[in-house]
């Protein structure tokens, strides 16, 4: 019985060790960039995919009014600020005054056209870098743990007798 009990305790050790392995992988914001394009006032913001080579497209619609220029920002904790140009992004193709231009993001970015005069304002998006929870995973661990440790207990104490 002793062989039985230190196998369950081998087992404990070995299921404490494996812990970290039923955790999630934590999110991470260098593996993907965000990029919204808000095309004029009162516009529906639209997530656009980077495409493999690591540009953006983006165009002006006329039926919007005279096109003016391109404002970029980048989101910091979410809420957009103005984005600096060889910093935050880079204009491949056109410029901000073009009214098609390729954009190569290196940040998270929200890309606004302007029409008729008017200065199209971001609203601020959330792009969360937390961590997925990883509780029920590591407390079913335990659980299972602390269960093989308390039937240890139990049968040395039978064999005790």
């Amino acid at each position: 019985m002793k062989k039985i009990i230190a196998l369950v305790f081998a087992l404990v050790m070995v299921m404490s060790f494996s812990v970290t392995a039923f955790a999630l992988d934590s999110a991470s914001a260098s593996e993907v960039t965000n990029v919204t394009v808000i095309n004029g006032q009162n516009a529906t913001k639209e997530n656009v995919v980077v495409k493999k080579d690591g540009t953006i497209s983006v165009n002006a619609d006329s039926a919007k009014g005279k096109f003016n220029s391109w404002s970029v920002y980048v989101l910091v904790n979410g809420v957009a600020k103005e984005a600096v140009e060889g910093k935050d992004y880079v204009y491949v193709s056109g410029n901000k005054a073009a009214s098609n231009a390729v954009i190569k993001p290196l940040a998270d970015i929200v890309v606004c056209g302007n029409y008729d005069g008017k200065v199209t304002s971001p609203t601020s998006t959330s792009t969360s870098t937390t961590s997925p929870s990883t509780a029920d995973a590591v407390a079913g661990v335990v659980l299972m743990m602390m269960a093989a440790v308390a039937c240890g207990v139990v049968a040395k104490k039978q064999l005790a007798k």
